[in-house]
């Protein structure tokens, strides 16, 4: 599993340089590709740089209006904070995902 999920890290990484070189592709898929990018992360227990994608994806989704994919990224990092027992963080996220 960890080589599939090497693999799938590699080619999200591709993918997410192609779509930085489309500004109609960037407003469509790119908070997408680092949110993935995130879970295979998650995956890997590597939850600082889960993170960290995640939030990038949050910073994209607000800057192209993509407000439908905020619930699904505040509600990621709201479990992840929760696996870490940082429940007041937990429940922060949480509420924001609930808007």
């Amino acid at each position: 599993i960890l080589g599939n999920i090497s693999k799938a890290i590699e080619i999200i990484n591709l993918f997410i340089e192609t779509v930085k070189s489309n500004e109609e592709y960037k407003k469509s898929y790119l908070a997408a590709g680092y949110g993935k990018l995130a879970f295979y992360f998650y995956r890997l227990d590597d939850y600082d740089k889960a993170l960290r994608f995640y939030n990038k994806a949050i910073i994209i989704s607000e800057k192209y209006d993509r407000y439908l994919d905020l619930g699904y990224l505040y509600s990621r990092i709201a479990f992840i904070n929760f696996e870490l027992l940082k429940l007041d963080k937990a429940k922060e996220y949480y509420k924001k995902a609930d808007k």
